[in-house]
């Protein structure tokens, strides 16, 4: 009761595109979370995570997709340098929106002394695709940086 989601008919808040509101009568959610990790070598660990979601919502609009899934490799390239790719597909979404699938990455070096730098890559295969309608996402980005604890 009284769950609050994007409304897109909303101006409450001043907005002529929506904003957050009071979505009437019940909702319901229910379903099932797994996660994983294997270790395949001491240099090579895989994780993955899925979750289903069963919802009925009165109103239809705050419904969220049914399967997310991601799975993770990270690996120790060598005493220094390690990296990371992930993979994220969600399925079966509400709204007659798109399925989709990304792939994100990164590389870090130990330079020791508290100083790491990195490069980390998202949408690596510039995916066009949304997480909420109207709302596009980030084609292939690029970070560079250096990371210092002290």
């Amino acid at each position: 009761k009284d769950l609050i989601g994007w409304d897109y008919a909303a101006t409450a808040c001043g907005q002529p595109w929506g904003c957050y509101a009071q979505v009437p009568g019940h909702s319901r959610r229910s379903g099932l979370e797994l996660a994983g990790h294997y270790r395949v070598s001491p240099r090579l660990d895989l994780a993955a995570a899925y979750t289903y979601t069963d919802n009925s919502v009165s109103t239809g609009w705050a419904a969220v997709a049914h399967h997310d899934l991601t799975v993770t490799a990270t690996g120790e390239i060598t005493e220094a340098l390690s990296g990371d790719m992930s993979a994220h597909y969600v399925a079966d979404r509400p709204d007659g929106m798109e399925d989709y699938a990304v792939v994100n990455a990164s590389l870090s070096y130990d330079f020791g002394a508290g100083r790491t730098g990195y490069l980390r890559v998202e949408n690596l295969f510039d995916k066009e695709y949304q997480t909420n309608k109207g709302y596009g996402t980030s084609d292939r980005a690029f970070y560079v940086g250096l990371r210092a604890s002290f």
